[in-house]
């Protein structure tokens, strides 16, 4: 079982901030407000461990801007073999492997349990960026081998 868990709600908001001065480049953003919590019990001769993976399941990152996601460690609440963070991803509509090697463990359940998700919005491409409105997105985390 997999939950997200965040102190206000689990709609993150990134955009790119303009230059502070002329000559300097846009600032990206980030967002660390979220938690993932899970549960997962091996199997005794299958699903020896699991991993979490993620993706865009609805909706797709502006021309020019990439978004990008990674995990970090687990907390010490919670009990067994938590996962290890497979470093930074950049989201797109394929489950990418973002917390690999799951094995019996629980992390808690709620904010500061469990492995904390960090956000980040950068503009990779000056000439395809064309912003006109805010673009909604949907990320889905599945728990699987």
């Amino acid at each position: 079982m997999i939950h997200l868990a965040s102190e206000t709600s689990t709609n993150v908001s990134l955009g790119i901030d303009g230059p502070g001065e002329a000559g300097l480049g846009a600032t990206n953003t980030a967002d660390s407000s979220i938690w993932v919590n899970y549960t997962f019990i091996k199997g005794k001769n299958s699903r020896p461990k699991n991993h979490i993976y993620a993706k865009i399941s609805n909706g797709s990152v502006p021309s020019g801007m990439t978004l990008k996601v990674y995990a970090k460690s687990a907390t010490s609440h919670g009990k067994g073999k938590k996962g290890t963070p497979t470093g930074e991803i950049t989201l797109s509509s394929t489950d990418q492997k973002l917390i690999e090697n799951i094995k019996t463990a629980h992390t808690g359940r709620g904010v500061g349990k469990g492995h904390n998700l960090v956000y980040s919005l950068d503009l990779s491409n000056y000439n395809l960026a064309n912003y006109t409105s805010a673009t909604v997105l949907t990320i889905t985390y599945t728990i699987t081998d």
